[in-house]
């Protein structure tokens, strides 16, 4: 068993052990608000999406070039003064967008379906819409983003792990619980405001 994960790490490109470690940074920096985390994603969200098209998930590719424009918006959004805050949607404006977001990934997923080779096409396009939802409610430091990143991290898990694309499956492995931590992270970071304002 360890050999034959040896032989599987032996294997793995240059590209996706660049984008395995700088996912990480992005992903730690982010939840202690480090702005320097979007330097690190755009690294990561570049090589990922030349990873995604080789292994034919068109999504992702798609999804990382978004992240890469969220990146250079968020760096320069979180120069602001108002770096510490970290606010809410209430549960109204959740599930308008879940229901929203929802339609418009089986409707993304029927499509490639039906016109393209694409792996999975249902479940990547589910990840694809909602990683856009996620990713920008990171950006403008809505703390429910955490939670978002949780299920999607494991629903790409998953995917990833179908493709025999081992690295990424342990990435997003190591993505839900820093998901977990971003949260509490956040949240401590919340509270704390709260009280100073008190």
């Amino acid at each position: 068993m360890i050999n034959e994960v040896f032989n599987v790490l032996k294997k793995t490109e240059l590209i996706e052990w660049i984008a395995f470690f700088t996912s990480i940074i992005y992903v730690f920096l982010a939840s202690k608000l480090n702005k320097l985390c979007w330097l690190f994603a755009i690294i990561s969200s570049i090589a990922y999406c030349i990873l995604s098209f080789q292994y034919t998930l068109y999504f992702e590719s798609f999804l990382q070039i978004f992240y890469v424009l969220v990146a250079i918006y968020a760096w320069l959004n979180w120069n602001k003064k108002e770096d510490r805050i970290v606010s809410n949607f209430n549960i109204r404006t959740h599930l308008f967008f879940i229901i929203l977001l929802g339609i418009i990934s089986i409707l993304l997923g029927w499509i490639f379906q039906n016109y393209t080779n694409q792996f999975n096409p249902y479940l990547d396009a589910g990840i694809f819409v909602f990683s856009l939802f996620a990713t920008y409610l990171l950006s403008i430091k809505k703390i429910e983003n955490w939670i978002y990143f949780i299920v999607i991290d494991i629903m790409a898990s998953y995917l990833f792990f179908n493709r025999n694309l081992y690295l990424t499956f342990v990435l997003y492995i190591f993505y839900t619980i820093l998901a977990v931590y971003g949260y509490k992270s956040w949240k401590n970071i919340q509270c704390s405001i709260h009280r100073t304002r008190m």
